[in-house]
């Protein structure tokens, strides 16, 4: 018998991750760290901190933080942010493959209607002077603490293209399982749809059924609408897994610097939700909700393959656990899946969910040292088992490791179902008699 699948599109349900504090990793407290360098929207002015935290007027101004990826479009030459009181060249990207100066300016003016300050990379950071550049690496996790809040930016897509995308993953949840016969012989061929834009009298989502064909109209949809969001640059860089990581619920904003929101009441969709929303799309072990009658059908091939090309998309973004569990050995294994320009960046560009700092971003680090990126990665792992011996050995090994090297996390790992969460304060493991594993900690 062909496989069998149950479609159901629906808008409630999907967790969204609560606030944890100040870092979102396993209870720790991360003390908020002033800038060296602030971005004065109003003037483009790049202002260093001076003594008491003050930047041009101001005292321990609010600020904001963008986050977005440039580094592989880099050029030597070409149009650059007009940014004054600095004493590097500013990085120029190439427009014809990237933004725009005029796309920059526009997201930047964007921000500076909710904040007058704005922590910028290429204004902020000494681009120039690699012990300086080295040392505000390593305080980013304090820095985003810091922040009053935090924009993500999508510059692939114009709004009319990233609203209804988002919209789509958001209500579009399908979640395909194997199923026992259990239409009647002779019955007509359905998928139960449940669509929460459609209430009841009691205000609950409606259900109805759709034929074969629409419902592969539905799936091609939400495809070509996983396909615009994973296809934006932001989601390969693994310095932007780490950064919307950090503040999870940061603004998405379009390339027109418009924010996402949600159609139900118009405020704003943080990052968060986006990436739960997608993972939420590679998983197939989700329960169907108690009291709802399904009529599932054996799914002809098309449907199958549309949604196996669902899922390994998602999957090829790295979402192939819950994004942001509080276990940071997640974020490390879905390291493997992102890009960097600089190989050393494997490390330096995940490091701060862990709030540790190695290599040439340590305090006080010898900066004219060159380190290897082996060497990088012995030293954060010895680092993670000084701090937490447990969490330091919580996941397991995807690739044989070599000979007297399996004590030591690599990016080609992941973590057992059941430890998704982990705090500093627990712990104790208990594993049951039924081989599954459980989080006990307290202690």
């Amino acid at each position: 018998m062909a496989t069998q699948y149950f479609f159901e599109i629906k808008e409630n349900g999907l967790r969204i991750p609560k606030a944890l504090g100040t870092h979102p990793n396993f209870g720790l407290s991360v003390k908020g760290e002033w800038p060296r360098r602030l971005l004065d929207i109003s003037t483009l002015t790049s202002l260093e901190r001076q003594d008491g935290n003050i930047y041009g007027d101001e005292r321990e101004p609010p600020f904001s933080i963008l986050s977005y990826t440039w580094g592989r479009w880099s050029i030597g030459s070409g149009p650059r942010l007009p940014v004054s009181g600095v004493t590097w060249t500013i990085p120029a990207v190439d427009e014809r493959r990237a933004f725009t100066v005029t796309s920059f300016q526009d997201v930047i003016r964007q921000i500076g209607k909710h904040s007058r300050f704005v922590w910028l990379d290429v204004a902020c950071i000494d681009q120039e002077n690699y012990a300086v550049k080295m040392d505000e690496i390593g305080r980013q996790a304090s820095i985003f603490a810091k922040a009053s809040q935090v924009y993500v930016w999508l510059w692939t897509m114009p709004i009319s293209t990233l609203q209804p995308a988002a919209e789509d993953i958001h209500r579009l949840w399908v979640s395909p399982r194997p199923m026992s016969s259990v239409t009647r012989p002779g019955s007509v061929p359905s998928y139960m749809v449940t669509d929460s834009r459609e209430l009841d009298s009691r205000g609950f989502p409606t259900n109805h059924h759709e034929d074969i064909s629409a419902v592969s109209d539905l799936l091609k949809r939400l495809k070509t609408s996983v396909g615009h969001i994973l296809d934006d640059w932001y989601f390969s860089s693994l310095w932007t897994l780490q950064e919307a990581f950090l503040r999870r619920q940061a603004v998405v904003l379009s390339l027109d610097a418009q924010p996402v929101t949600y159609s139900s009441d118009g405020s704003s969709m943080p990052i968060s939700f986006v990436m739960d929303s997608l993972w939420h799309l590679s998983t197939s072990e989700e329960p169907v909700p108690v009291g709802v009658q399904a009529r599932v059908v054996e799914d002809a091939q098309g449907q199958g393959d549309l949604v196996s090309k669902i899922r390994e998309r998602v999957k090829r973004a790295g979402l192939i656990m819950f994004p942001f569990a509080t276990n940071p050995n997640i974020q490390y294994g879905m390291a493997r899946f992102r890009e960097t320009s600089n190989k050393l960046d494997r490390i330096y560009g995940i490091m701060a969910v862990y709030n540790l700092r190695v290599g040439a971003a340590s305090p006080g680090a010898d900066t004219s040292r060159e380190y290897t990126l082996d060497e990088l990665e012995d030293e954060f792992a010895i680092s993670l088992n000084a701090r937490s011996p447990l969490l330091g050995q919580l996941f397991l090994h995807t690739d044989r490791p070599p000979q007297g090297r399996s004590w030591k996390i690599t990016q080609k790992s992941w973590v057992p179902h059941g430890f998704d969460d982990f705090s500093e304060n627990k712990r104790n493991l208990a594993g049951g008699d039924d081989g599954t594993s459980s989080g006990i900690y307290d202690g």
